[in-house]
């Protein structure tokens, strides 16, 4: 079940991305619609779920029925703030640090997964599995997605490309690709000019 909900929805994202949503291609007035339109649709079905979650009885809940609706809809509804936020002057400033994240989007979600799965909370290693409560849990999710943030710009000063992307485009182009970036010396700069 959980393999063609993943499909679906990345098939979502690739008509998306075919549209030119994804890229920033539309309207301010499109991304103002867009987000206006899914926060309306996406808010209300979630307080719903949350409030039917919350009411610990027997009566019938409609989460199962609106879960996915309201994902998907919250989703495109940060999707059109976060342009709508970019084509401004602030948003832009604020949002940059995440330009890194995106361009090192698998490394990051292997090492997450490494963090959390291999070393926090497993029996092997720190062994925190069933440790900490929800506001704990979220907390710890926090600072790991904060550090890596920091990793992520801080890796990319010094490289082009992360290391599973690099990996991954390498085996894709069967040649392997550049890693470091290239200084540019004085000379480089008079001979381009």
């Amino acid at each position: 079940m959980f393999v063609w909900e993943a499909a679906g929805v990345m098939l979502i994202g690739a008509a998306l991305y075919r549209l030119g949503v994804l890229q920033g291609g539309r309207s301010r007035a499109f991304y103002a619609r867009m987000t206006l339109i899914a926060y309306g649709i996406a808010i209300p079905l979630r307080m719903i779920g949350a409030a039917e979650q919350m009411r610990f009885d027997t009566a019938p809940k409609t989460l199962w029925a609106t879960a996915e609706v309201s994902r998907l809809a919250m989703t495109l509804g940060h999707v059109g703030a976060v342009h709508l936020l970019v084509g401004t002057i602030v948003g832009a400033r604020l949002l940059r640090p995440f330009a890194a994240a995106g361009r090192t989007t698998l490394s990051l979600y292997v090492l997450q997964t490494i963090i959390g799965l291999w070393i926090l909370f497993p029996p092997f290693a720190l062994g925190l599995y069933g440790q900490f409560g929800w506001a704990a849990l979220m907390g710890i999710a926090l600072a790991i997605n904060i550090g890596l943030l920091w990793l992520a710009n801080a890796y990319l000063r010094a490289f082009n490309i992360a290391p599973v992307e690099w990996a991954w485009r390498s085996l894709l182009e069967r040649r392997r690709l550049p890693w470091r970036k290239t200084r540019i010396t004085p000379a480089m700069r008079t001979a381009s000019a």
